[in-house]
């Protein structure tokens, strides 16, 4: 277990909804009368100690490229992540396992000083994004998101006060970020936040609005329920 005394919320959204940028001025915002101290955590996995596994993966098995047109995933990749975890399950728990291992170790004793040193941590992404990316961007990727969030690897890590999913419209995200995503792939992420968001209990705020608007009720939001 985590120890922790900070109210901790959880930015998810597919690339493009502005979680650093919202992360960041939520918490200028909530900081401003100097009776509060947060923080802003980038939460987000970068594999090491399986990284020569994705390549593999990559490589050998699929014989393709992780990602193409910027960091648009192959339809191949997207087909060999559907079959791992619906006709290879305990290949996919094996994965994910080792996966979530990696982030763990990256992330665990660097959260654990933070929840103990501020009163609001903001985390831009989490292990959920882990989750979303490990299912693929095939059609059926959201029906196989509720069997992984539910396993007992949640207990890993801290439980969020608040989980906000920053929705959306993937041409607008695909505009912000100068094309780095196609319109296609930023769809069918979007649709996998979506559930993740509804299995969660999300709190859903419409991205697609100013970045003050977006702000402002996230920081409204907060510090309603902070009372």
């Amino acid at each position: 277990m985590i120890s922790r005394s900070a109210f901790l919320v959880v930015y998810l959204g597919v690339d493009g909804a502005g979680k650093s940028t919202v992360a960041e001025r939520t918490a200028d915002q909530l900081q401003e009368d100097g009776s509060r101290r947060v923080a802003v955590y980038w939460a987000r996995w970068q594999p090491q100690l399986i990284r020569w596994l994705r390549l593999v993966i990559s490589s050998v098995l699929v014989r393709a490229p992780a990602y193409v047109k910027g960091n648009d995933e192959p339809r191949q990749v997207s087909r060999f992540k559907a079959g791992v975890f619906s006709r290879w399950r305990w290949i996919g728990s094996v994965y994910m396992s080792l996966a979530l291992v990696d982030y763990w170790l990256q992330h665990a004793r660097r959260l654990r000083r933070r929840l103990r040193e501020v009163d609001f941590l903001l985390l831009d992404r989490y292990w959920y994004d882990l989750i979303v990316d490990a299912v693929g961007n095939d059609a059926d990727a959201p029906q196989r998101l509720g069997d992984l969030l539910g396993r007992s690897w949640r207990r890993w890590f801290p439980r969020p006060d608040l989980i906000i999913l920053l929705d959306v419209d993937p041409r607008v995200a695909s505009t912000r970020k100068n094309g780095e995503n196609s319109v296609g792939f930023l769809a069918a992420r979007r649709k996998s936040y979506q559930e993740v968001g509804r299995l969660l209990g999300a709190r859903v705020i419409d991205a697609n609005q100013s970045l003050d608007a977006v702000t402002q009720e996230i920081t409204g939001y907060l510090t309603a329920m902070s009372r």
